[in-house]
């Protein structure tokens, strides 16, 4: 069995142990994260004449608005992967035929050229010829 990490936090000013499989690193953001989300909202003076069982109930609605807003932009980011994905892979189709020409023209070059100095050659024979 995995040995739990744990952690002490303290939010509101009561201390709280924080314990799971995950590291202290990553348990410590998650307490901070919810003592400065906390710290946050006690500054407000609306926030604090509610009754406790209100603050709780408003803290959780703003945990779970970051949450979905973050779960939106991982949807968003992953969905833009996705495309730019797709169009890399078109590109490198692109690429692979643009290649492709590249080689035939340069064989077709090379085929030219060749020809070329074989009717030089031959014009300089017939010019030595006609000397």
């Amino acid at each position: 069995m995995e040995k739990k990490n744990c952690f002490n936090i303290t939010i509101a000013g009561k201390s709280y142990t924080l314990c799971g499989n995950e590291s202290n690193e990553y348990l410590k953001n998650v307490g901070s994260y919810i003592e400065n989300k906390y710290n946050s909202f006690a500054e407000e003076v609306a926030f604090r004449s509610q009754p406790m069982d209100m603050q709780h109930i408003l803290m959780q609605l703003n945990i779970a608005d970051d949450y979905f807003k973050c779960r939106e932009e991982l949807y968003i980011s992953k969905r833009k992967y996705e495309e730019q994905s797709i169009e890399l892979e078109k590109l490198k189709s692109s690429l692979v035929a643009m290649q492709v020409k590249y080689e035939n023209l340069e064989s077709g070059t090379k085929l030219i050229e060749k020809k070329y100095q074989q009717v030089k050659d031959k014009l300089s024979r017939l010019e030595r010829n006609e000397r």
